[in-house]
C-alpha cells in the first residue's frame, strides 16, 4: 500500500513555512521528504523546470520512506496563493479528505516586506520600487490577507482540521509552538526543546544578484568549464555581482494604504487562530 500524505503545510509564503518544516521532520515519528515544496496540488501555475509535474503515482512516491510513521506530510507555501492557483483547496479535499492542514502567519507587513526582498532577489522585480511594487505587484499585499484564505479552506474542511501557528510564536517560544504542532498531529510532544537551526530565508532575501550575473551564468564558456572552477572563485564572481537590499522605504501613503487593505482581515485571522487582537500592531489599528 502506498504510503499518503496526512498533513500538509499549506503556507503562506515568508510566513516560516521553511522553519517550521525544518523543525517538525526533526521528531523521529515525523516524516516529510527531503525536497521541499512538491506543490502537487499548484496545478494552475506550478511545474518542475524541464516543465513537467508529478503525476499521483510519482507525488506518493515521496513518502515511501515514512511507512513506519505516524504523521507523514510535506510543505508547499504555495497551497495558500489562491489569487494564482483558486482551485487548490478542492483539489487538496478530493485527493486527501482527511488530511490536516498547518498554517504558519505573521505580521501582515513584515510578510509584505520579505514578499518584497525574495520578488528582488529572484529579479522579479527592482531594488528600488518597495512604494510601487505595493500598488502593482498585487500578490505582495494579497499575500497577507490571511482570514481569505483561510475562509476558503474551511469551507472544505472541519477547523478540527485546521492548525494556526504564529511565527512570532515561533520565535520566542519555540518548544511549545512545535508541540502544539505535535498534538495536533497525533505524535507525542517533546519533552526538551530540539537545538533549533537559524531561521531559514530570511538572510540570503536580504540580497540581489545583478542582471549581470544571470548574463555571465550563460556564456558557453562557463557553463564548460564551470565544474573545473574553484569553489572560492566562483563565490568571489558572484560576490562581485551582489548587492545589498536597502530597506523597505515605507512612506505615510503606502503604509496607510497597506494597513487598510488588511487590517479587517488581521482581526479576523488574529480571532481565528485565538490571539488577541493587538497581537500585530498596525498603525492607528490593532
Amino acid at each position: 500500500m502506498p504510503v499518503v500524505p496526512n498533513f500538509l503545510i499549506i503556507g503562506p509564503p515568508k510566513c516560516g513555512t521553511t522553519s517550521l518544516w525544518h523543525e517538525l521532520r526533526k521528531h523521529p515519528d515525523v516524516f516529510m521528504p527531503e525536497e521541499k515544496e512538491p506543490a502537487y496540488f499548484n496545478k494552475e501555475y506550478y511545474c518542475f523546470r524541464d516543465g513537467s509535474r508529478d503525476d499521483w503515482d510519482q507525488y506518493l512516491s515521496r513518502f515511501r520512506r515514512g511507512e513506519d510513521c505516524s504523521a507523514v506530510g510535506e510543505a508547499t507555501p504555495g497551497y495558500s496563493l489562491l489569487e494564482i492557483a483558486p482551485g487548490t483547496p478542492v483539489r487538496i479535499a478530493d485527493a486527501l479528505p482527511n488530511v490536516r492542514l498547518i498554517t504558519i502567519l505573521r505580521h501582515p507587513l513584515r510578510r509584505m516586506e520579505s514578499a518584497w526582498r525574495q520578488n528582488v532577489r529572484m529579479g522579479r522585480l527592482p531594488p528600488d520600487t518597495f512604494k510601487d511594487a505595493l500598488w502593482k505587484y498585487t500578490p505582495i499585499v494579497s499575500g497577507s490577507k490571511y482570514s481569505e484564505t483561510l475562509s476558503t479552506y474551511r469551507k472544505h474542511f472541519e477547523d478540527e482540521k485546521i492548525l494556526v501557528l504564529f511565527l512570532e510564536d515561533l520565535a520566542r517560544r519555540p518548544q511549545k509552538t512545535l508541540n502544539q504542532a505535535f498534538n495536533f498531529l497525533g505524535v507525542e510532544p517533546i519533552a526538551e526543546q530540539l537545538d533549533r537551526d537559524d531561521p531559514k530565508n530570511e538572510s540570503k532575501d536580504a540580497h540581489f544578484e545583478l542582471p549581470q550575473l544571470q548574463w555571465f551564468r550563460s556564456l558557453r564558456l562557463w557553463k564548460a568549464g564551470r565544474a573545473l572552477v574553484p569553489e572560492w572563485i566562483k563565490a568571489h564572481v558572484r560576490n562581485l555581482f551582489l548587492r545589498s537590499l536597502p530597506p523597505p522605504d515605507w512612506d505615510e501613503r503606502s503604509l496607510a494604504w497597506a494597513v487598510d487593505q488588511v487590517k479587517d482581515d488581521a482581526r479576523k485571522a488574529l480571532e481565528y487562530g485565538g490571539k488577541p487582537q493587538d497581537f500585530w500592531e498596525l498603525p492607528g489599528e490593532i
